[in-house]
């Protein structure tokens, strides 16, 4: 009986754990959906003759992204899980 009673208790905090981490990586997909939206956005700008931001260098880049990261660590693990997973799910199909 206990035995049950522990697998019950076990079964909902693992069913706890895999929903809030759904709720994370559902976020980090809108964040990254509106990442993505900006930077098509940007990349018309650009292709109109915006130069506001031309000739950016790839060190520039990184470093934005580790000030991002630093700032928000828990935001940035979320986004590299979910490009993770869909990077490995677009693999796993052409495999």
């Amino acid at each position: 009986m206990r035995t049950r009673l522990k697998s019950e208790q076990a079964s909902g905090y693992i069913r706890q754990a895999a929903d809030a981490a759904k709720a994370g990586v559902d976020r980090a997909s809108d964040y990254l959906k509106g990442v993505a939206d900006h930077t098509v956005e940007h990349s018309v700008g650009r292709h109109e003759g915006d130069t506001g931001t031309d000739n950016r260098r790839i060190a520039d880049v990184w470093a934005d992204t580790l000030r991002y990261a630093k700032r928000r660590p828990g935001m940035a693990l979320l986004i590299a899980g979910a490009v993770g997973l869909t990077l490995g799910r677009l693999v796993r199909r052409r495999s």
